[in-house]
């Protein structure tokens, strides 16, 4: 060998990344004996040269050590075999770490072994983040709530037990496939919103509604954070849900308790006027009954509020049977019902209002007989304000009064 070359393999030895350890061939006593290591090695062990030359590497075991690699270790050396095994070793500072390493026989020209060359890796922080991800995993996979992570190209490549209970889908059914792909499950929409996160690397919040494998609609609270690689690029995304069918269903409860009428079961007069303002903002012609119960006071006043409430019951029945399943019905306030009719003209209005009006004439009420409705007509212009527009229809209603009650007039 040159020593060109002789310098070349020096150089390699002091520099190289990996820790090589090179010990004499001698398995006697306690040996084999370390004969020259390089600075990584002398890193990863804390040690100084002079405190290992001629030491056996025993030195570096510990209560942790595996005896059982230890053995097989031994077995190989005495056998002129290469080794390869993992264990943990001890630093000079009583500091466990974990190496794997090899060794290789290096044999003289007599066919006998010389020396034993070691090249060793330190894996703690390897394992460490090992562990801690097998840790994720079993809380991701314990977590209650849905977890899914997908690619930056927003294909699921991760789907928690949480997620199976939510959607129906085996982990095997969801891994390897985008939302776009499992329309039954998630909503539509939501492949779009999820390439949309990636392109602005800017996650959401929201609530959307998905379907189980059984076809039972759920509503979702779902949030979806953006990861992003040390370069800033995108690496994937990470989907978090809650099951929230209950709340919304509360809420969808509380709604309908605040916008129903106890009594009557038609909207209240707050919902109607709501109602009433998205007609006109839909610049779409609309029409607006107002009704109002003849003699409602006599009612009253002859037979007590009990039976007079039992009428307004029977009347709004007759009132949401009469109606298309568009139109929307309101108590108006006392005796007086609205009904708004979208996309209707006049003289639609004035013949549904006149079906209505018989209807409830036909009708003979418990206690009290016959019990009739006068009803006033407005179609509503385009720009013209929802107040004028019930302004005219009450108008058109008391003229139906003076005129003899039990009848429909229209205010145009």
């Amino acid at each position: 060998m040159t020593s060109v070359q002789t310098e070349a393999l020096r150089r390699a030895f002091v520099h190289d990344f990996n820790s090589v350890v090179i010990t004499d061939g001698d398995l006697s006593g306690d040996g084999p004996h370390v004969l020259v290591c390089n600075p990584a090695f002398l890193d990863m062990t804390g040690y100084q040269e002079e405190e290992l030359i001629g030491r056996n590497l025993r030195m570096l075991q510990g209560p942790d050590t595996d005896l059982g690699v230890i053995s097989h270790l031994r077995a190989c050396l005495e056998a002129n075999q290469y080794f390869e095994g993992e264990t943990v070793n001890y630093r000079k500072d009583g500091v466990p770490y974990l190496v794997r390493w090899n060794i290789s026989p290096v044999f003289g020209d007599d066919g006998e072994v010389e020396y034993f060359i070691s090249v060793q890796q330190e894996r703690t922080r390897e394992a460490r983040a090992i562990r801690e991800r097998e840790l994720l995993l079993r809380a991701l996979e314990s977590a209650s709530d849905p977890v899914l992570v997908l690619d930056a190209d927003t294909r699921i490549v991760f789907a928690s037990h949480g997620s199976e209970l939510l959607t129906g889908y085996d982990t095997s059914e969801l891994v390897g496939r985008r939302p776009n792909e499992l329309h039954a499950a998630f909503a539509p929409g939501a492949d779009a919103s999820l390439r949309e996160a990636v392109r602005s690397r800017t996650g959401y919040r929201s609530t959307s509604r998905w379907r189980h494998k059984n076809g039972r609609l759920v509503d979702v609270d779902v949030t979806v954070a953006v990861v992003l690689e040390p370069d800033g690029s995108v690496g994937g995304l990470v989907c978090t849900a809650k099951d929230v069918t209950a709340a919304v269903q509360r809420e969808h409860n509380l709604q309908a308790i605040a916008s129903t009428d106890s009594l009557t079961g038609l909207l209240t007069r707050r919902a109607g006027q709501e109602a009433l303002d998205a007609a006109q903002a839909a610049g779409r012609e609309y029409s607006v009954l107002l009704g109002d119960v003849d003699h409602f006071k006599l009612v009253n006043d002859n037979h007590g509020h009990q039976v007079g409430d039992v009428v307004l019951q029977r009347v709004a029945a007759t009132v949401q049977a009469a109606v298309r399943s568009d139109d929307v019905a309101v108590r108006w306030g006392g005796e007086e019902v609205l009904v708004l009719l979208p996309g209707t003209g006049n003289a639609a209005a004035l013949a549904l209002a006149e079906r209505l009006r018989a209807a409830i004439a036909a009708r003979t009420q418990p206690g009290v007989g016959q019990v009739t409705i006068s009803i006033g007509v407005a179609t509503g212009s385009p720009g013209e304000p929802a107040d004028d527009v019930v302004a005219r229809a009450d108008t058109a209603l008391y003229a139906a009064k003076r005129g003899g009650r039990d009848r429909v007039m229209t205010g145009a």
